[in-house]
């Protein structure tokens, strides 16, 4: 009997806990099923952002290096319209005025701010992108009456204004701001704190961009975008700030996917004492870093422009709705950044005579941006940065060099003395008979003459001539003695 009533509770507690089981699996179910509800909503958004992005765009920005002076009218002409306030909020080191735009009248204080580093515009641009979007009478109405009735959007579109003036990352005093937490020693951080702590906001964005070799995980995908909500201390705990933080990163990634499968990067998340961003994070405010990398064809960074104006507004959208949408936990979901995997030019499978011994090698070749004086344009300067096997690492631009030979190039023979010489060459024919250095005079290469795309030297002696690690990416490369590829300044200036 005592046996009996013992299988018998044991049942009973089985199948009242089957049952409890159950009962405990439909909200679930039902939360999946509002959770896509609500990030459908998200990515039809989206999608029109897209479709509509030219409305948008700010045309008087157009390129990384714009200037302080670019941005002026712009503020004035924003700030004349009665859905902003805008205002001076401090000074920068060098006395340029540092400005706040505020839109939206919400409970919910968002903080956004770009250019904290001044040769790191991309966001800046999509922040432009976004007051012509909000002042715009082109549709969205429903959302925009959502985001400006929900938020109070605080937004300083250029931090940095000395930094940006040289496009350099550090301000006037070569204090790197994102590291100036603690101290407060340039006038920048001191504002941007200041503000902070007079709006509490609940999430912060902090805009960035990143160097353009970074790989999304260890893949062929170049990190196009990428995402952090920093830590607030050295154990990296979560708390809401950060969960909510995570959950408007994961909903991003999620519309991003679209339009950059696989190109999504996470920021590894160790603690770093002195940095603005996470002490943002440590301070109450929701911190989220979006960092701006690199896209094939695209130097001057204006698809990914656009894709900062697509998910920026995709997450005031969604924090806006107060919906759930996703689930913090699919953050981790995001690969982290791999750096050094990347260059613009891999040569694979290249066959090297020296030292009468043959060998295959792959070459990777990095463009550096020389600046004008002005630091309104650049021009490029490329290395060889890496030789060996790189059967695990990816280019822009890949050629296979499979049954190629590397030789180094030649010289014109005939010292080119007049811009008259110069102008009459015959591009074509040189390059084709692979003719990669041009020999001209002093006095017209003082002159800043550049005869795209030849080498221009007046000391032929001095050329360093040949595959080496950390010079200037120069040769041919041929099948026997028929001329294939000819390689200058890191460019296939001509492929036969």
């Amino acid at each position: 009997m005592y046996s009996f009533l013992n299988i018998f509770m044991v049942t009973s507690l089985l199948l009242s806990h089957f049952s409890l089981l159950a009962q405990s699996e439909k909200p679930t179910e039902k939360k999946q099923d509002s959770l896509n509800t609500n990030i459908e909503v998200i990515e039809k958004f989206a999608e029109k952002l897209n479709k509509e992005y030219p409305n948008f765009k700010e045309e008087k920005l157009f390129k990384r290096r714009h200037k302080y002076a670019d941005i002026l009218p712009l503020i004035e002409k924003h700030g004349k319209n009665p859905l902003f306030q805008e205002r001076i909020i401090g000074q920068s080191f060098q006395s340029r005025d540092i400005f706040q735009i505020k839109a939206g009248k919400g409970k919910i204080n968002i903080l956004l701010w770009s250019q904290m580093h001044g040769n790191e515009p991309t966001a800046t641009q999509a922040l432009f992108d976004i007051f012509n979007f909000l002042a715009s009478d082109k549709g969205f109405s429903k959302e925009k009456e959502l985001i400006l009735n929900k938020l109070s959007l605080f937004f300083i579109p250029m931090l940095n204004p000395d930094g940006t003036e040289v496009y350099k990352r550090r301000n006037a005093q070569e204090i790197d701001l994102n590291r100036d937490a603690l101290r407060l020693s340039a006038p920048e951080a001191k504002i941007l704190k200041k503000v902070r702590d007079e709006t509490n906001a609940a999430y912060g964005f902090n805009l960035h961009d990143q160097n353009i070799y970074y790989t999304a995980g260890v893949s062929p995908n170049v990190a196009t975008i990428t995402f952090l909500a920093p830590a607030f201390n050295l154990q990296k705990d979560l708390n809401d700030n950060r969960r909510n933080a995570m959950r408007q990163i994961a909903v991003m990634n999620k519309v991003l996917q679209k339009y950059i499968p696989g190109q999504v990067g996470r920021y590894n998340d160790d603690f770093m004492p002195t940095s603005l961003g996470d002490n943002i994070q440590k301070w109450g405010t929701g911190a989220i870093l979006i960092e701006s990398g690199g896209y094939k064809n695209d130097p001057e960074k204006q698809y990914i422009r656009k894709l900062n104006f697509i998910a920026i507004l995709s997450a005031l959208y969604n924090i806006a709705k107060e919906t759930q949408s996703i689930d913090y936990k699919a953050y981790f979901t995001i690969p982290e950044n791999s750096s050094y995997h990347f260059f613009d030019l891999l040569i694979r499978n290249a066959e090297v005579q020296n030292n009468e011994q043959n060998y295959l090698i792959d070459i990777g070749i990095r463009r550096s941006e020389k600046d004008n004086e002005s630091h309104s344009d650049f021009s490029y300067y490329s290395t060889i940065a890496d030789i060996g096997d790189m059967s695990y690492k990816y280019g822009y631009d890949e050629v296979d060099a499979k049954g190629l030979t590397i030789q180094n190039g030649k010289t014109y023979e005939k010292k080119i003395k007049s811009k008259k010489q110069l102008n009459k060459l015959d591009v074509d024919q040189l390059l084709n008979t692979g003719y990669i250095y041009l020999n001209v005079s002093p006095k017209l290469l003082k002159k800043g003459i550049n005869k795209k795309p030849f080498i221009i030297t007046s000391d032929p002696d001095k050329l360093i001539k040949g595959i080496k690690l950390g010079k200037q990416a120069n040769f041919l490369l041929l099948k026997g003695n028929e001329l294939k590829y000819v390689i200058i300044n890191g460019f296939v200036v001509k492929k036969l």
